[in-house]
């Protein structure tokens, strides 16, 4: 890009973030649209407008379909409409893409033996319950991190998961091995 490219790229851009903030969208959206029309901007060496044609953006996510992951490209594909409707105050001509198949792998289950023994190489107990909470419930790392004893309610079995993936809330159960698991747990520490 010459150095008017990238002057009315960085103006373009700006105004762009500006407009996504303004529209509520969350911080994670916000950067994944603004990355991909920077991606976009780099990909062309010019400042995406009206000068870019359909064909440009076949060329474009052809190219992307190689090198990146299809959420990326759904993401990128989103990110480019929003600027051509926000930015440029034009209709983007939809580019339609379908989605390459994709080998589907079954996760490795751990069996009770070989739970059994991971557990059995932590030597601190808040580890050792921390890691069973997360295996019996199902939920992620950062979930189990920041869960507090007011999150989990006995009589209805199940735990609420504060601002979860996507900063939501959802509720998971637990059954009764997950409570006779943990006590296993405790009364086995020294």
């Amino acid at each position: 890009m010459n150095d008017h490219e990238k002057r009315q790229f960085a103006i373009n851009h700006a105004k762009y973030e500006r407009l996504l903030v303004l529209r509520g969208y969350s911080k994670a959206t916000i950067d994944n649209y603004t990355r991909g029309i920077r991606r976009l901007a780099d990909w062309f060496h010019k400042c995406p407008d009206q000068r870019l044609k359909k064909a440009d953006f076949e060329a474009y996510f052809s190219q992307l379909i190689k090198t990146h992951s299809w959420s990326t490209i759904k993401c990128d594909r989103n990110a480019v409409m929003h600027y051509w409707k926000l930015v440029l105050e034009q209709d983007w001509e939809y580019i339609n893409l379908i989605k390459p198949p994709i080998k589907k792998h079954l996760p490795d289950i751990l069996v009770a033996e070989e739970i059994n023994r991971t557990l059995g190489c932590v030597y601190r107990t808040h580890y050792e319950v921390y890691l069973y909470t997360v295996y019996t419930l199902g939920i992620r790392l950062s979930e189990a991190l920041f869960l507090q004893v007011g999150d989990i309610d006995g009589k209805t079995k199940r735990v609420h998961i504060r601002e979860g993936k996507g900063c939501k809330d959802r509720f998971c159960y637990f059954t009764r091995q997950y409570l006779s698991g943990s006590s296993t747990i405790l009364a086995n520490t020294p």
